[in-house]
């Protein structure tokens, strides 16, 4: 499912002092649970996230891409090369 969500941005032109209106849009996608079809997030492209479902309680990873939405039962997988700090 994909929501719009638009806000405006104001870009003035430096040689005439003239403003001109551009609308973006934001485009929200919503994970659904694969078990049960619980609702369990909306994010925007780039959103990586590992949660539970609160209706059954199975594990779900989603990766929101600008054309794609992906919902998998395995976790997210870190890059080695990258330090993983704990906080305790």
């Amino acid at each position: 499912m994909l929501t719009e969500f638009p806000t405006a941005t104001k870009q003035c032109s430096e040689h005439k002092g003239v403003c001109l209106w551009e609308k973006e849009v934001l485009i929200m996608k919503y994970a659904m649970c694969p078990n049960c079809g619980k609702r369990l997030c909306k994010g925007e492209p780039g959103t990586k996230v590992e949660l539970e479902c609160p209706k059954c309680g199975k594990l779900a990873s989603v990766i929101i891409d600008a054309d794609d939405l992906r919902i998998s039962d395995k976790p997210l997988q870190v890059p080695t090369d990258k330090p993983v700090s704990v906080r305790a």
